[in-house]
Order: structure tokens, then C-alpha cells, then sequence
């Protein structure tokens, strides 16, 4: 797969744009037009900007984008018993927003090297994901923020009007993290709390959570350094290497490439625990006479701690030729052979058992041009 990206020019040049979308934008479907349904509130903006133009004429350009998308979308809690939970009902605002930057920088070293620069960094959050869904009240589940980022470097080199060198390194991460909800969250459960040692330490906010066959009620968010980092975080590094020769009919290419793609999750324990209950009753954390203490018929009572982590590794290695083979006018043959080597694709807390050391097949391929036909043989080893 080839991708081509926007650079910059000897000329200043840019654009501005937005979408824009709102509920008298959208209908109703088939089924909710039978149901007699409103439409639900719903807003949507999304904006940008590119710029682009040259450092040094002729010889390094730079281009930069950056771009904005705002959902204001709409959640419903309706447990089907508001005699117990109306207090808890009604629509609320969740929706997400994603900032995407993109910056670019190209250099012509000589009229026979290119050196380019790009970083890529996308933010998306989500707000209350998950809330409403199973009557789930809105104080049930965390914000979702999934941060992302790539540095990329890559060198050409043209060494013969018959050979060219071409070198790519790449290094990114992505990360999902949770938060609680502050918009949702009750104040009293927006209080720091000590984990004692003996449970593993660090703090938390947030609540015990509550099921009750018509509603889910309660978060929490273990702070650090109960949870050091990220939820799950994944760092990408891959260098590729690849050298093209053209010699009469033939456009031969040589290559490999390193990839190294570990991930560290945290799950962090459920200190305050949750409470599974049999029957629908009444339930009004707000209600000055409410009490946790009139509630009964618990079936069940969950918790856990301290938090767990773990480390997967991910390592890989390829190697491959190929051969663009002209013979006779009118007809192109595709030819190419590819060696991979995939390591430490396991939990590496059971490193100690018995598990394979990775994966290696063989990829042998032939594409003709005169005719829509492939073969492909994959050899696992």
C-alpha cells in the first residue's frame, strides 16, 4: 500500500474549511417514525486549516494541517421503573471530540538525495462512553481519551540513473485512558481516598458501584501511582530498508524491515467493589434520606486489588525481493519472494513456560498483467 501526503511548494498556499451539522440536518428512521419519536438533540462541527510554503526556495518546504472535529451527541437513561430511579433519568451530553495535527518538512539535500520530516498526533475523547446503553445512569462509566503520535523520517537517495536507495524510521505510541466523568460525578465521590499499603497503595476517587436488574450507578479511577500510566500504551518503532535496481527488462527491489511493537497494560483493582442486587428498589444517592444502608437483597459483592500489569512483546523482521519482469510487449510479470519472523508475540509474565518463539512463513507470488490471475503459496515454518 502506497500513501501520498500534502507538501509544501516554492508558493504560500493554504485553505480554511468547517461542516457543520445540527438536528434539523438528520430524520428519523423508518422505525422511530412508527414509534412516534422526537428527534434527539444532536450537533456536530468540524473545522480546519492547512498552510504550506517554502523555507528556502528550491531546497526546504514545510506543510502543516490541523484539524478539529466536536460532536455534541445525546445520551437517554430509562430504566423502565421511574417510581425507583426518575431522579436518575433523562437525557444527558456525552459526544466526543478528535484534534489531528500533521506537520511536514521537506529537504533536497542534492538533485540526486530527499530527506523528509513528518509527525503526526491525534487526540480523541470520549465523553461518558458508554452511558445510557443497559441503563447505564450517567454517573456509570469514565471518559475514554485515546492519545496517538508518530515521528517519521525518510531519505532517498538516486545513486545511478539505475539504482535507488530508499530508508524509512518510524516511531509512534497510542494509549487509552480512562477518567472519571467530573461533569457526572457526584462531589462527595470527587474526593482523593488513600489505598493502604496492604492493598497495594496509591489513591482513588469515585464510588462503589451499584447493578440493579433496571440500573447501573457508580465509577471510580484509580489515580497514580495506583496506576502509573496509561490503561493500555503501545510504542511503535520500525525502520525499513529498501534498494531498487533496474537492469534492461528487469526492476529488481531488495528490502527488509525491523518492527518492535511492545504494549504495557495496567488493570487497576476495583477497591470500592461492586454490588450486585436481585430486585428493582429505590434509589436516590442525592436524597438527603437515602441510605446505602436500606438496601437489600445483595446476591453478590466484587472486589479486587492491588492492580495488575502486564508486558507483551511484539517483535518482527522481513525480508524480501522483487522482480518487475517486462519479457514481450504487452506483458508485465510480477515477480516476488518474502521471508517473515515474528518473536515474543506472548504475555512475557509466563516466560518461563513452554511457548513457541515465534512465528516464520514464506510468501512466494507471481502477478501477470495480461490476465486478472495470482498465485500466492504462504509456508508456515
Amino acid at each position: 500500500m502506497s500513501i501520498a501526503t500534502k507538501s509544501g511548494t516554492n508558493d504560500i498556499h493554504g485553505e480554511l474549511f468547517e461542516f457543520f451539522r445540527n438536528k434539523s440536518m438528520n430524520r428519523l428512521d423508518k422505525f422511530q417514525e412508527l414509534q412516534h419519536a422526537s428527534k434527539p438533540d444532536y450537533l456536530r462541527h468540524e473545522f480546519g486549516a492547512a498552510l504550506g510554503g517554502p523555507i528556502v526556495k528550491n531546497r526546504l518546504h514545510y506543510f502543516g494541517t490541523f484539524e478539529r472535529t466536536r460532536e455534541h451527541s445525546f445520551f437517554t437513561v430509562n430504566t423502565g421503573r421511574p417510581d425507583l430511579y426518575k431522579a436518575l433519568e433523562g437525557t444527558f451530553e456525552g459526544g466526543s471530540y478528535t484534534n489531528i495535527a500533521f506537520i511536514r518538512a521537506d529537504y533536497e539535500i542534492s538533485n540526486k538525495q530527499n530527506l523528509f520530516y513528518r509527525y503526526v498526533n491525534q487526540h480523541t475523547l470520549f465523553y461518558c462512553s458508554g452511558c445510557g446503553a443497559n441503563s447505564m445512569a450517567a454517573f456509570s462509566n469514565d471518559d475514554d481519551l485515546i492519545p496517538r503520535d508518530m515521528h517519521a523520517i525518510g531519505h532517498t537517495w538516486a545513486l545511478s540513473n539505475r539504482v535507488l536507495n530508499e530508508f524509512y524510521f518510524m516511531r509512534g505510541a497510542a494509549s487509552d485512558r480512562n477518567y472519571l466523568n467530573k461533569d457526572y460525578a457526584p462531589k462527595q465521590y470527587q474526593q482523593v481516598t488513600t489505598i493502604p499499603a496492604s492493598m497495594g497503595g496509591g489513591t482513588i476517587i469515585g464510588s462503589a458501584v451499584y447493578r440493579f436488574p433496571s440500573l447501573t450507578w457508580g465509577a471510580y479511577q484509580c489515580l497514580p501511582p495506583c496506576v502509573a500510566g496509561a490503561g493500555t500504551r503501545t510504542t511503535f518503532t520500525e525502520a525499513q530498508e529498501a534498494l531498487s535496481i533496474t537492469t534492461g527488462k528487469h526492476s529488481w527491489k531488495f528490502g527488509g524491515s525491523i518492527q518492535y511493537f511492545p504494549t504495557h497494560e495496567w488493570a487497576p483493582g476495583n477497591i470500592f467493589g461492586t454490588w450486585t442486587f436481585g430486585q428493582d428498589q429505590y434509589f436516590n444517592p442525592s436524597d438527603p434520606n437515602f441510605s446505602f444502608a436500606s438496601l437489600t437483597g445483595a446476591t453478590q459483592f466484587q472486589a479486587s486489588f492491588p492492580n495488575l500489569q502486564r508486558q507483551m512483546r511484539n517483535h518482527s523482521y522481513a525480508a524480501y525481493v522483487t522482480d518487475e519482469w517486462k519479457p514481450a510487449a504487452g506483458l508485465t510479470l510480477n515477480l516476488g519472494l518474502r521471508y517473515d519472523l515474528q518473536t515474543g508475540i506472548w504475555d512475557w509474565v509466563w516466560r518461563g513456560t513452554s511457548q513457541t518463539t515465534g512465528n516464520r512463513w514464506c510468501e512466494l507470488g507471481t502477478v501477470s498483467s495480461t490476465r486478472t490471475s495470482q498465485i500466492l503459496r504462504r509456508v508456515p515454518r
